[in-house]
């Protein structure tokens, strides 16, 4: 439950930011994010990757960002025009719009985390090779 607020108050934090500094906010708050995230985990605690529900929050508040324009104005009618010009139906263009802001999120995310367990030396061992050798002696 907490994982779902705290995505929720990113997200709400990315919308707000959007919207007074636009779409720069979304890289910027997901890269304070995820170094957050990573630097708040203590070394050993079992922890996941804060890029994916970065990403989810970015297109949560990009959602909300368009249904909020959607309500206040004809979106529908400037999506097609601009899908025209680009030579996209006017969904496609907000699909498009959506994935952008969950491809600004994630990699920002996933590096600043990256970075901040470097620079705290720690190691990703969930992709750690182990011996089968050293497995079985060690298991007897």
């Amino acid at each position: 439950m907490r994982r779902v607020a705290d995505m929720v108050g990113l997200a709400v934090l990315m919308a707000a930011g959007t919207w007074l500094a636009g779409w720069w906010a979304v890289p910027a708050l997901a890269a304070l994010w995820g170094a957050g995230r990573a630097w708040g985990a203590g070394s050993g605690q079992a922890r996941r990757p804060p890029a994916w529900p970065t990403a989810a929050a970015a297109v949560v508040a990009w959602g909300g960002l368009l249904a909020l324009q959607a309500a206040r104005g004809p979106i529908s009618v400037v999506a097609a025009r601009v899908g025209a010009v680009m030579g996209i139906p006017a969904i496609a263009l907000v699909v498009l719009t959506l994935v952008f802001a969950a491809l600004t999120a994630w990699p920002v995310a996933f590096v600043a985390a990256a970075l901040v367990r470097g620079v705290r030396g720690e190691r990703d061992t969930s992709r750690r090779v182990v011996d089968p050798a050293a497995r079985a002696t060690s298991a007897t």
